[in-house]
């Protein structure tokens, strides 16, 4: 997460900031090489109106060196798996307009895009999105 999120590491804030997302039900999950997390997730369940009890997807990031091996997609898959285990509906994800690799990723998986998400920002948010 470092690798796209490094604002979070320079403010001394990536730690404390999950922890505290966990007490709001956020999980991780990882996926290792060796000695060293190459993947992983930060995931929630979440239920609504519409879609009824989801597995929401808030991150998904793959160390640079490993992209393109699979285990982007085996990660994916786990979670997918996880929904059903834990009886949600589906999974949602959400990724960035400019991140046209993801896009592709996704599609690939079978993912499709089903809502647009419509936001206003009080502060910059990092990376534009």
């Amino acid at each position: 997460m470092r690798q796209w999120w490094p604002h979070l590491e320079r403010q001394g804030d990536l730690v404390a900031r999950v922890r505290s997302l966990q007490q709001d039900g956020y999980r991780l999950a990882a996926a290792w090489q060796d000695d060293r997390i190459v993947c992983c997730a930060g995931y929630r369940i979440a239920e609504n109106l519409l879609r009824g009890r989801y597995l929401h997807v808030d991150e998904l990031v793959t160390a640079q060196d490993v992209r393109s091996t699979g285990i982007g997609q085996r990660l994916l898959k786990a979670l997918i798996e996880e929904a059903r285990n834990l009886e949600c509906q589906g999974v949602v994800l959400e990724c960035g307009l400019g991140n046209g690799r993801a896009h592709a990723f996704y599609f690939r998986e079978g993912l499709r895009i089903s809502a647009f998400r419509f936001a206003v920002d009080f502060f910059p948010v990092f990376g534009g999105e």
